[in-house]
């Protein structure tokens, strides 16, 4: 707009042109609510893989499933290109709901107990050993059970400096043996593809994306597995390690 302004003491009149940018719009808003609530939820289901807080998984993901019914609902708004403002507003009491939850779990989870090092590795070691169980070689077993030694007697000590050798000894152990897995692929691509999960530039994702169902339908792994990896390139780095243990564990408790 353009603004006038008349200075008595000057006897003189200045004529400017003033930019002012539109307020964001109600479905921005709703938008930026969205992804906090996302980013809440990837921290909430990290704490419960990594606590082993099962008693926390249901509410988790019930939560997880409003909030992505909420998204679509605003993607099928856009798509019409409906500019109702009361329309865009209608899911912020459900966020609000949610968003009350998710402090609620999260004050739940950080109250007393064994630490959080030693339960993420207890848990760790317990579906490690159930891929062990079910997919390692003899050489395998032998591996681990050397780790699990160590592991008690790093837990009864609470030795903190051990218990980090445990959660770094863990990793090839597991990966070594659900990277031939097929299931273990395709666990990681459905993970890949929801609707929650964030990318550096999601541009190419998509593309990969597309890549890993064209894979996925095929049946082949090579290329899904490919696609997998390339996604993974594409995560924030402290979400990559959670998604590969997601997907194993996943497959866990599909078996």
């Amino acid at each position: 707009m353009t603004v006038e302004v008349f200075l008595p003491l000057l006897n003189q009149s200045f004529v400017e042109g003033v930019f002012v940018p539109d307020p964001p719009s109600a479905r921005s808003q709703l938008q930026q609510q969205l992804d906090l609530c996302f980013e809440r939820l990837d921290h909430v289901r990290r704490l419960i893989y990594e606590q082993d807080r099962d008693e926390f998984r249901e509410r988790a993901e019930m939560l997880q499933l409003r909030c992505e019914s909420i998204f679509e609902q605003v993607s099928e708004e856009e798509k019409r290109g409906n500019t109702d403002p009361d329309a865009a507003l209608a899911p912020t009491d459900s966020l609000r709901k949610i968003r009350t939850q998710l402090c609620q779990i999260e004050e739940q989870m950080e109250s007393g107990g064994e630490s959080a090092l030693a339960r993420k590795v207890r848990s760790n070691a317990r579906w490690t050993q159930e891929i062990v169980d079910l997919y390692g070689t003899e050489s395998d077993k032998a591996e681990f059970s050397r780790i699990q030694k160590q592991l008690e007697k790093y837990l009864i000590a609470q030795d903190v400096r051990g218990l980090k050798w445990v959660e770094q000894e863990i990793i090839p152990v597991w990966w070594r043996i659900l990277q031939e897995k097929e299931w273990y692929w395709r666990n990681a691509f459905d993970l890949c593809k929801r609707v929650d999960r964030r990318y550096i530039n999601q541009a190419e994702a998509q593309v990969w994306i597309a890549r890993g169902e064209e894979a996925q339908a095929q049946s082949n792994v090579t290329e899904l597995r490919k696609c997998v990896c390339r996604l993974w390139e594409l995560t924030a780095p402290d979400q990559v390690k959670m998604a590969q243990e997601q997907a194993a564990q996943t497959g866990l408790r599909g078996s």
